[in-house]
């Protein structure tokens, strides 16, 4: 499971306050969190940017504080990023790998087909190909919004892949499609974005799970 898919897992992002006006601030340990990096990369790469913001507090080259709010307005690129408030600094965040984990795609797939379809949300931090992410949320939100048969207010945490669905079947994702293909009452995807990335609602299957363990019941009395 890729860290930005796993929030638990993601590196720690702490906002420091300056004492002298207040002003939320990140160092360089947080920016490299962030912005999904190492620190000496901050450092030596992108502090040395002519467009990159100067530090509000710069005692040293370990000790120097940006204000978070310059750091925002430097990522946020209009047409191509997604505005981020403070509020989002920690929110959770997908790399390309952490969204083909999600989807049940490799990662060329992801980057390439799923990223640039015009419907996906746009990235909220897009410094390079390697630098790129997504707010989990707004992920999960495209997902619920996908698919035409989507339910009011569904979640997108309650849906299952092909993957998820062959395991509550005690089956392969081959064998699936033949098994499913003999019961028409199964229910439909709620988003299908191709053949092979199908998503189902866990309650819509889990109720055709359990009727179909009565029906077994109910035949064998």
């Amino acid at each position: 499971m890729n860290a930005w898919h796993n929030p638990a897992a993601a590196p720690a992002l702490c906002v420091a306050t300056a004492v002298m006006n207040g002003e939320p601030c990140l160092d360089a340990a947080s920016l490299a969190a962030l912005l999904g990096c190492a620190p000496h990369h901050v450092q030596h790469q992108l502090a040395k940017r002519l467009d990159f913001p100067r530090p509000l507090i710069d005692v040293s080259c370990r000790v120097r504080y940006w204000r978070a709010v310059d750091v925002l307005r430097w990522l946020y690129q209009p047409g191509t990023t997604r505005a981020m408030g403070l509020a989002d600094l920690a929110a959770p965040r997908l790399d390309a790998a952490g969204l083909a984990d999600l989807l049940g795609c490799t990662r060329q797939h992801a980057a390439d087909h799923i990223a640039t379809r015009a419907d996906f949300p746009p990235p909220c931090i897009n410094v390079s190909r390697r630098m790129r992410f997504w707010l989990y949320r707004d992920v999960l939100q495209w997902l619920t919004q996908s698919g035409s048969n989507v339910r009011s207010g569904a979640h997108a945490a309650e849906l299952l892949s092909t993957a998820d669905v062959a395991q509550l079947l005690d089956c392969t994702c081959e064998q699936m499609g033949k098994r499913l293909a003999r019961h028409a009452r199964f229910p439909a995807p709620a988003v299908q974005l191709s053949r092979r990335l199908r998503y189902w609602h866990a309650a819509d299957v889990r109720a055709w799970l359990q009727s179909q363990q009565r029906s077994q019941k109910g035949g064998a009395v």
